[in-house]
Protein backbone atom coordinates (compact mmCIF):
# COMPACT_ATOMS: atom_id res chain seq x y z
CA UNK A 1 0.00 0.00 0.00
CA UNK A 2 1.20 3.40 -0.63
CA UNK A 3 0.85 6.38 1.76
CA UNK A 4 -1.71 8.59 -0.29
CA UNK A 5 -2.58 11.64 2.11
CA UNK A 6 -2.18 12.30 5.72
CA UNK A 7 -4.80 14.45 7.70
CA UNK A 8 -4.56 15.72 11.52
CA UNK A 9 -6.76 17.43 13.76
CA UNK A 10 -5.20 19.24 16.24
CA UNK A 11 -8.45 19.90 17.99
CA UNK A 12 -8.81 15.99 18.97
CA UNK A 13 -5.36 14.11 18.35
CA UNK A 14 -6.78 12.29 15.82
CA UNK A 15 -4.74 11.28 12.73
CA UNK A 16 -6.08 9.54 9.37
CA UNK A 17 -4.31 7.64 7.06
CA UNK A 18 -5.50 6.81 3.40
CA UNK A 19 -4.19 4.36 1.33
CA UNK A 20 -4.29 3.22 -2.27
CA UNK A 21 -4.18 0.24 -3.52
CA UNK A 22 -1.09 -1.29 -5.23
CA UNK A 23 -0.69 -5.08 -6.27
CA UNK A 24 -0.30 -7.32 -3.09
CA UNK A 25 3.91 -8.00 -3.45
CA UNK A 26 4.92 -12.15 -2.01
CA UNK A 27 7.62 -11.26 -0.20
CA UNK A 28 8.43 -15.08 0.25
CA UNK A 29 8.45 -15.96 -3.14
CA UNK A 30 10.72 -12.63 -3.92
CA UNK A 31 13.11 -14.08 -1.43
CA UNK A 32 12.91 -17.29 -2.68
CA UNK A 33 13.57 -15.86 -6.17
CA UNK A 34 17.18 -14.45 -4.92
CA UNK A 35 18.38 -17.49 -3.49
CA UNK A 36 20.76 -19.53 -6.40
CA UNK A 37 22.38 -22.71 -5.69
CA UNK A 38 26.15 -21.46 -5.08
CA UNK A 39 29.25 -22.50 -6.29
CA UNK A 40 31.82 -23.31 -3.49
CA UNK A 41 34.78 -25.29 -4.55
CA UNK A 42 35.08 -28.44 -7.60
CA UNK A 43 32.18 -30.86 -7.03
CA UNK A 44 30.57 -28.26 -4.02
CA UNK A 45 27.41 -26.43 -4.39
CA UNK A 46 25.30 -24.71 -1.29
CA UNK A 47 21.64 -24.40 -2.33
CA UNK A 48 18.33 -23.62 -0.72
CA UNK A 49 15.84 -26.68 0.06
CA UNK A 50 14.10 -25.76 -2.88
CA UNK A 51 16.71 -26.36 -5.63
CA UNK A 52 17.45 -29.42 -7.10
CA UNK A 53 21.23 -30.61 -7.55
CA UNK A 54 23.34 -29.02 -9.96
CA UNK A 55 25.37 -31.97 -10.99
CA UNK A 56 24.53 -35.10 -9.48
CA UNK A 57 28.13 -36.58 -8.65
CA UNK A 58 28.87 -33.21 -6.40
CA UNK A 59 28.73 -32.42 -3.01
CA UNK A 60 25.23 -30.27 -2.06
CA UNK A 61 25.47 -28.58 1.20
CA UNK A 62 21.72 -27.82 1.10
CA UNK A 63 20.03 -25.02 3.54
CA UNK A 64 16.78 -24.01 4.71
CA UNK A 65 17.72 -20.30 4.67
CA UNK A 66 13.81 -19.17 5.51
CA UNK A 67 13.51 -15.01 5.23
CA UNK A 68 15.53 -14.43 7.68
CA UNK A 69 19.02 -15.93 6.13
CA UNK A 70 21.50 -14.02 3.84
CA UNK A 71 22.52 -14.89 0.73
CA UNK A 72 26.45 -15.29 1.45
CA UNK A 73 26.78 -13.05 -1.12
CA UNK A 74 27.89 -9.70 0.79
CA UNK A 75 31.89 -9.39 1.05
CA UNK A 76 31.51 -9.54 4.48
CA UNK A 77 29.86 -13.40 4.66
CA UNK A 78 30.93 -14.53 1.62
CA UNK A 79 32.26 -18.47 1.01
CA UNK A 80 35.56 -18.11 -0.24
Amino acid sequence: MTLYGLVADASNSQVTIKLAGEEEIDWEEQVRQSFKPTFVDEKLYILPDWCEPVEEDALSVVLYPGLAFGTGSSFLTAVE
